[in-house]
C-alpha cells in the first residue's frame, strides 16, 4: 500500500507517522540539505533549483524502489517548490515525469492535511506564512492537474489519527480504497 501524507509545513506528521507500524519515506529534504551544509536562506537560485533536483530524483527512487509505505512528502512537493522556484524549463520536465511516475507508481491513498498548526522554525524549513499558504496552494493545484483523489483530514494530532486508523484500519493492515470517498473532509 502506498500512502502519502501530504503536509504544508504542518506539525503532527512526526508523531503521526511513527504509529503506524509500515515502511516509510523521510527526511529526504533534511538528508540533502545536511550534504549541502547551508541552509535554504542561504542558497541562490541555482542551489534551490539543484536541491529541488535532488529531493525529487531521490524521491522517485525511493517511491519506485518499495510497494508498501507511508510518506510525509512525495513528487508533488516538489513541482510546488520549484513553481514557487520559477524553473519553468526545469519545472516542465519533472511535470511530465510525474505524470508518468504517477501512472506507473500511483498511490493508494493520499491524506491532505490543511494549514492548522503553526510554523516550526527549525532552520530547515523555508518559514513564513505567507509562503507556506502558497505551497499548499500549489500542491493542491497539482493534485487537481494530474486528478489524483485525496482525503483531507483536519482537528488535532489527537483527532488526525483517529481518522487514520480509521481509515486505514487499525490493524495494520489497509482498508480496501472503495470503502472512502475522495475528497472526504472530516469536520
Amino acid at each position: 500500500m502506498r500512502v502519502w501524507l501530504c503536509w504544508a509545513h504542518g506539525t503532527g506528521k512526526t508523531t503521526i507517522l511513527k504509529l503506524f507500524d509500515r515502511p516509510k519515506i523521510t527526511e529526504i529534504a533534511r538528508d540533502a540539505i545536511g550534504e549541502l551544509w547551508m541552509s535554504l536562506n542561504e542558497m541562490d537560485f541555482k542551489t534551490k533549483i539543484a536541491f529541488q533536483q535532488i529531493i525529487f530524483w531521490r524521491q522517485l527512487q525511493r517511491e519506485r524502489s518499495m510497494q508498501d509505505f507511508i510518506s510525509d512528502r512525495t513528487v508533488f512537493d516538489n513541482l510546488a517548490y520549484m513553481s514557487a522556484i520559477g524553473d519553468t524549463e526545469e519545472l516542465k520536465f519533472m511535470e511530465e515525469r510525474v505524470k508518468l511516475h504517477i501512472e506507473q507508481n500511483p498511490y493508494d491513498f493520499i491524506l491532505y492535511f490543511p494549514i492548522e498548526f503553526p510554523l516550526e522554525d527549525d532552520w530547515l524549513r523555508y518559514t513564513g506564512d505567507e509562503f507556506q499558504a502558497e505551497i499548499d496552494k500549489r500542491i493542491l493545484f497539482y493534485l487537481d492537474k494530474y486528478g489524483v483523489k485525496y482525503y483531507t483530514v483536519t482537528g488535532p494530532v489527537e483527532e488526525r489519527k483517529k481518522f487514520i486508523d480509521a481509515t486505514l484500519n487499525y490493524e495494520n493492515t489497509w482498508a480496501p480504497r472503495n470503502l472512502l470517498t475522495p475528497r472526504y473532509h472530516l469536520v
